[in-house]
């Protein structure tokens, strides 16, 4: 049943924003198109599977977990260079919460608080119990493509672009009058941009993301951005410069300006699932992340959506809530560490949740291909997938899948099963286990940097992030300096011209100080982000790999020791030279059997 919001008039208190009667939310929501993929499952590369969740819209969801971000939360709170401290943010959370208060928002169980290294967070001002609604937003006091719609100045240049490019110019406008803005009070909450890749330098995308799972598409993701901003900058902005000022690349809708603004949209931006919209909502935009809780016997999070009978945006805690309990969410329980990491610019702590993807396909001109392609459907998969890769498991329908994929018997075709793991024949299972082996390995070379690499430099922190940024940038350049050695001889070569002119050249020089400073911070937060996501990825492959080589030993008919802290030890020694260059699965297998029966 579609619901649709309905019309609303804004508190006419201290100057509330004002809005005009609503649209039903199925006339103003345009189709998602180009940029607003970058938000779901494009993000991830997948799409829609019926065996794993779809990595669709973000559902901002409840969870029981104390837990925030990661080893590097203090670095990757998603500010692009200096953050403002928890003191400065706090204080903006509060006068915002004081003008919401003004306007007629309705007092809520929660408060925005200090969350030391996460941040910023909201938390309980008093018990709330189990179900009880924990945050309530009214719908007048909701951005969504309505109010795009509606707006004087960006509505023509929004119109049919998708939700989030519609936010994105919205954000753009309001940011560009300052406090002379409405919705200032708000505005000043939001972070300059986020620690998103897609605001990388294209050198720093290439180097810190090589082997990892958004490495292939980021370049891609980011070109799709400016191709957008293009089309906006020739279709309206070029066509009215007085309004939409593009130049220089501080102007408030220069590419640069919109970049940073479609990466704060893309991560404050919450899916209302009921009315199939993006939305931005003050204060719903303060809960802070927690990992989704892989055990079955934690309560599952519920999710933010729009209340048709209250009017309200809501959400209702999973658990009880003790006075002065932080407020959590998962920013998706199905997206992965690089999904989190493009949206929300930073790496979340390990969890057993976490997950890469895994394509795998069936082989084209099989024979029995049409017979396999059967057997798949009836179990709503298609002959290509993206199977979930966990920290300690793998799904059985992976297994399954390679089964299916290497068998060459048309008779054992009855035998395979996705609900129960069912070898089909020693040779069958050591192809389909050796691909899988050999894959995750391929990909674990794909990686410049060793999983011990990356552990080393999260454990020695920022610093030394900073100091491998600006000796990668030292040879990138050619040089060790930033300044090219003709800082001091440039400040004192105009000492004769003036008072005035020294004067000026030493503010210069401060803020070119300041911004070099500014940049090495900001660097140094991509390293440690990158590294993050290297190790998470590697350790999930690296996990695998150990899986399947005890899957495999039985197989293979090797012993494996027993009764040591690491019982797979012997079976990591002895497969390492054996998976260097294996090519043949069946042949060796074959090889490998016939020693197994000898006498």
């Amino acid at each position: 049943m579609e619901v649709s919001l309905q019309s609303s008039a804004r508190a006419a208190v201290h100057a509330a924003p004002q809005r005009a009667t609503r649209k039903s939310a199925r006339d103003s929501t345009t189709a998602q198109a180009s940029l607003s993929s970058l938000s779901c499952t494009a993000l991830a590369g997948a799409g829609s599977r019926s065996l794993f969740p779809a990595l669709s819209p973000p559902r901002v969801r409840a969870s029981s977990r104390r837990t925030r971000r990661g080893v590097i939360s203090a670095v990757a709170a998603g500010v692009a260079g200096a953050a403002s401290s928890n003191k400065t943010r706090l204080a903006r959370a509060v006068e915002l919460a004081q003008w919401l208060a003004s306007a007629g928002f309705p007092a809520q169980p929660v408060a925005p608080a200090d969350a030391g290294a996460a941040g910023i967070g909201l938390s309980a001002k008093e018990p709330i119990k189990k179900g009880q609604v924990a945050l309530r937003v009214p719908e007048n006091f909701v951005v969504t493509s309505v109010d795009v719609a509606d707006h004087p100045v960006v509505a023509k240049a929004a119109e049919g672009r998708g939700d989030l490019v519609g936010l994105t110019l919205w954000l753009m406008w309001e940011r560009a009058q300052g406090d002379a803005s409405l919705w200032a009070p708000y505005i000043r909450t939001f972070p300059e941009a986020t620690s998103s890749p897609l605001l990388w330098p294209a050198d720093d995308r290439q180097r810190l993301l090589a082997g990892t799972t958004i490495a292939g598409e980021i370049d891609g993701r980011v070109a799709e951005m400016e191709a957008v901003y293009n089309v906006l900058k020739a279709a309206h902005f070029d066509a009215d410069p007085g309004t939409f000022a593009t130049s220089p690349a501080s102007a408030p809708f220069s590419l640069e300006s919109f970049k940073k603004a479609f990466a704060v949209v893309l991560s404050r931006a919450v899916y209302l699932p009921s009315v199939d919209l993006f939305a931005l909502i003050p204060l719903v935009d303060l809960v802070n992340h927690s990992p989704a809780p892989s055990n079955p016997a934690i309560p599952p999070p519920s999710s933010f959506d729009f209340d048709p009978a209250s009017q309200c945006v809501t959400l209702r805690t999973p658990v009880d809530l003790a006075s002065g309990d932080p407020l959590l969410a998962s920013y998706g329980q199905d997206r992965t560490p690089a999904d989190l990491l493009l949206t929300y610019g930073f790496v979340p702590r390990a969890s057993p949740s976490d997950f890469i993807l895994l394509p795998v396909s069936l082989v084209p001109g099989d024979p029995l291909l049409e017979f396999k392609r059967q057997i798949l459907n009836d179990q709503g998969l298609s002959v290509s997938e993206m199977f979930p890769l966990f920290t300690d498991r793998f799904p059985r329908q992976l297994i399954a899948f390679m089964r299916l994929a290497r068998l060459q018997d048309a008779a054992q075709l009855a035998g395979i099963s996705f609900e129960r793991d069912v070898m089909l024949s020693e040779a069958n299972e050591y192809e389909a286990l050796q691909i899988l082996l050999r894959d995750c390995n391929d990909r674990i070379a794909e990686f410049p940097q060793t999983l011990e690499d990356d552990l080393r430099l999260l454990n020695l922190g920022p610093s030394v992030a900073t100091s491998a940024a600006a000796a990668a940038a030292a040879a990138n350049t050619g040089s060790s300096s930033s300044s090219g050695g003709g800082g001091f001889g440039g400040f004192f070569g105009g000492f004769g011209g003036g008072q005035q002119q020294q004067q000026e050249e030493a503010r210069e020089a401060e803020r070119a100080s300041a911004a070099a400073a500014a940049e090495a911070v900001a660097a140094g937060e991509r390293e440690l982000l990158a590294a993050a996501l290297r190790a998470r990825e590697k350790q999930i492959l690296a996990n695998t790999v150990t899986a399947l080589r005890t899957k495999l030993a039985p197989i293979r008919g090797l012993p494996s020791k027993q009764g040591m802290d690491d019982p797979n030890e012997e079976i990591k020694a002895m497969f390492g030279m054996m998976e260097a260059g294996l090519s043949a699965p069946t042949k060796i297998f074959s090889d490998l059997l016939k020693r197994k029966n000898s006498p």
